[in-house]
């Protein structure tokens, strides 16, 4: 058999409230997520380049502006004349040279 269950216009409020009160605590949350995701991509980009120099682990490769820029990698598989994508983050600031390579990936060679 079926209880109904009766609710004073008091706890009707209560109830209300906490719903409202978590729905738009977990949207802020999901808000600002966002928020941050966007503004972090906004400072990396994509850069092509070209190995110029295998040394070891360390990689020196050159992008289509001449600006060299050096990593290390373990894996022993660059050449000079590999083409190589990198993601750069852009530090916060306006000028190149200050940026960080976060990322490496192979792609392609020229030959």
């Amino acid at each position: 058999m079926r209880k109904e269950i009766k609710f004073t216009h008091q706890e009707k409020r209560k109830l209300l409230m906490a719903t409202l009160t978590v729905t738009l605590s977990i949207s802020a949350l999901f808000i600002g997520r966002a928020v941050q995701k966007v503004t972090y991509n906004n400072h990396t980009y994509p850069l092509s380049t070209v190995i110029e120099c295998v040394n070891g682990n360390e990689i020196t490769a050159k992008d289509f502006n001449g600006n060299l820029w050096t990593f290390t990698d373990n894996t022993e598989d660059w050449l000079k004349g590999d083409i190589c994508s990198l993601i750069m983050h852009d530090n916060y600031t306006d000028i190149i040279y200050d940026d960080t390579i976060i990322k490496a990936q192979y792609s392609g060679f020229v030959r």
